[in-house]
């Protein structure tokens, strides 16, 4: 959907770079391995529990933002966007997916149950 949006916001990039873009930005998501420790407490002390939870979410959110970051720059390389450009397109996808089809499926779903 996002190589569609960048196509119709001008985007020159070709599905293969499109998709060399999207694979870099799981490279920092290996980060979120570490949301999972397994609970210690039996072993160590709560401090060392409750550290180790958040040690897990800040890694969460530096992961996300350096994937997000990632993300704006290779479709911004890809499509020969400006950032604020690549922002836009990564916004209005997002967007269609959360917003606009779940309002049309809805609406669409209403009407074919009101016969």
């Amino acid at each position: 959907m996002l190589l569609i949006v960048a196509k119709l916001l001008g985007g020159t990039g070709t599905l293969r770079q499109h998709l060399t873009g999207l694979l870099l930005v799981g490279a920092p998501l290996f980060l979120l391995f570490f949301n999972y420790v397994p609970n210690v407490a039996p072993a160590m002390p709560v401090s060392f529990n409750l550290a180790f939870d958040l040690f897990g979410r800040v890694l969460t959110i530096v992961a996300v933002a350096w994937a997000a970051l990632i993300l704006l720059k290779s479709m911004a390389v890809t499509h020969e966007f400006g950032m604020w450009r690549s922002l836009g397109a990564v916004a209005l996808t997002w967007a269609l997916i959360y917003v606009i089809f779940p309002l049309i499926s809805f609406f669409t779903l209403g009407y074919l149950l009101r016969g």
